[in-house]
């Protein structure tokens, strides 16, 4: 079995990650925008990495299964316009899992500096 007679299974494996994948994140959002008690600063960096994995799963997977399958044809701008997307918004996904790692760091390493450093508007910014 070569290559080319695995590429429709992975793309559709690709579509059902994407679709589980948005739907997760969108219940992450909604649960932290519907309750106040989750509303804390550490879910605010978990609702920027969830929102950042929503447009991963609704735009980027499915840029990258239409290159992948050779779409668009002839039009170079188009194809580098959707490898960007792809590229900007699977780094805006790994910023935002870096920005959460570094403010448990911070949480566990500097706990009495932690709310004076990491306040609403912080995380905000």
């Amino acid at each position: 079995m070569n290559m080319e007679d695995t590429t429709p299974l992975l793309n559709f494996y690709s579509l059902v990650i994407a679709f589980l994948s948005t739907i997760g994140n969108l219940l992450v959002c909604a649960a932290v925008g519907l309750n106040r008690k989750l509303r804390t600063v550490t879910n605010y960096f978990l609702v920027s990495l969830a929102v950042a994995d929503i447009c991963v799963g609704t735009i980027a997977i499915p840029c990258a299964i239409l290159t992948d399958v050779g779409l668009p044809r002839h039009n170079l701008y188009l194809c580098l316009l959707m490898l960007s997307v792809l590229i900007m918004f699977t780094q805006s996904s790994i910023f935002s899992l870096l920005a959460v790692a570094v403010e448990r760091y911070i949480a566990i390493f500097m706990p009495f500096r932690y709310r004076a450093l990491m306040t609403r508007r912080n995380a905000r910014w």
